[in-house]
């Protein structure tokens, strides 16, 4: 038995069990098959579908295999008229990428989309079949003024008003993405010149640039990260999130399934490299126990002698099964320093939460743009006295 099976209440464990071969890619049924499922499975269904944002591939797999009839009307329409909203949203994104890689490289800006729509191509052969809600751009760090000026140049700004370039800079310094949106609000991109957080080791261009690999998207070729650098940053796109939802687990295990060429020794010799290995094991666990996925015994030795990864693995499951709320921040800030191996690492990782500006600091401290050493004072008394008001789980974060 899966360890996530163990942590399903009673009446919900027949359900999911149910509902996780429907989500995989390649999934193949009969209506016979579903003939047991009642009314109330439909509507979890359709519930657990949007929370997890997996109702565009659910809906997909079904009409693939005529079994939208199975369900009650109401609720097939309901999946039906929501399945074709993200498709029409994410044929604007996937539109949008390709005029914007267009107007940087022009420009000789060198930069990669990764996740978002480019992934969902690469794993399902359609970039309506994932759920994203912006564009995914890595850019190189020395080049972000130019970024700046060409972003604004094509119509996008601050997502968070007021920001001047002189601000973005000085975030930049600390932080690793930054997010602009158009006029309509629909295209968001978030702009990152380092996948990994709160680390002084860059997963950035530099460190990608040797492994980048051309892709046909909308029938342009463009740059990517290889399968092996697009693994890694989903498990640390996963990591730090705490894994809040089904659908990051789900196109991880889908995309190691559709790339059986994939690098295993040159995988973990990155993840070594950037000290990131404890969050990789645990993205490559989940998919492991959640959807089948095979992995060389190296890794499932180095998993099973990991205990901290089990720990992390029950604090996932209680999230996405025990219909609980989020991790409060001062619970996702102690569960991130378990996620860090090396006591260096874990230092590190509280000293820059600590002390280091968000975009948050700075929209508060405008005046003290002048002097950007100060945020480094004011952060740390901002967040005591966010403590002693009660509001410190939102801050933290």
């Amino acid at each position: 038995m899966s360890l996530y099976a163990d942590y399903l209440h009673k009446e919900r464990k027949d359900f999911i069990l149910k509902i996780l071969p429907v989500i995989r890619t390649g999934f193949r049924t009969r209506a016979d098959d579903l003939k047991t499922w009642t009314e109330q499975d439909w509507q979890q269904i359709s519930w657990f579908a949007q929370q997890h944002r997996v109702l565009p591939i659910l809906w997909h797999n079904l009409k693939k295999n005529s079994l939208t009839g199975q369900m009650p009307s109401k609720i097939a329409d309901f999946l039906s008229r929501q399945y074709l909203m993200i498709v029409s949203r994410n044929l604007r994104l996937a539109r949008g990428l390709v005029d914007i890689l267009a107007h940087l490289h022009d420009r000789n800006i060198p930069v990669v989309p990764y996740k978002g729509p480019v992934l969902a191509q690469a794993v399902y052969g359609d970039f309506g079949l994932r759920y994203y809600q912006d564009l995914d751009i890595l850019a190189p760090a020395k080049q972000l003024p130019e970024v700046w000026q060409l972003l604004y140049e094509a119509g996008f700004k601050p997502y968070k008003p007021p920001f001047t370039q002189e601000g973005f800079l000085s975030i930049a310094r600390y932080g690793n993405e930054f997010s602009f949106t158009d006029l309509s609000g629909i295209i968001n991109i978030d702009l990152h010149w380092k996948i990994n957080k709160h680390s002084s080791l860059a997963f950035d261009l530099d460190f990608c640039s040797q492994r980048l690999k051309q892709v046909s998207f909308e029938d342009k070729n463009i740059w990517n990260l290889s399968v092996e650098d697009t693994v890694l940053a989903l498990c640390l796109n996963g990591g730090n999130d705490l894994w809040p939802d089904l659908e990051g687990i789900l196109v991880l295990a889908d995309l190691i399934a559709a790339e059986p060429d994939l690098d295993w020794d040159l995988l973990q010799s990155l993840a070594n490299r950037l000290k990131c290995e404890r969050m990789l094991l645990l993205g490559l666990f989940l998919s492991m126990d959640l959807f089948d996925v095979n992995l060389p015994k190296t890794i499932a030795e180095r998993i099973d002698g990991d205990e901290v990864i089990r720990g992390l693995s029950e604090k996932v499951y209680g999230k996405l099964f025990q219909n609980r709320v989020h991790f409060s921040a001062f619970e996702h800030f102690l569960l991130q320093i378990k996620l860090r191996q090396y006591s260096m690492d874990k230092l590190e990782y509280m000293f820059r939460r600590i002390f280091y500006p968000t975009q948050k600091d700075w929209i508060a401290w405008p005046k003290i743009k002048k002097r950007s050493y100060l945020f480094f004072l004011l952060r740390p008394l901002r967040l005591c006295a966010c403590i002693v008001k009660g509001k410190h789980e939102r801050y933290l974060k």
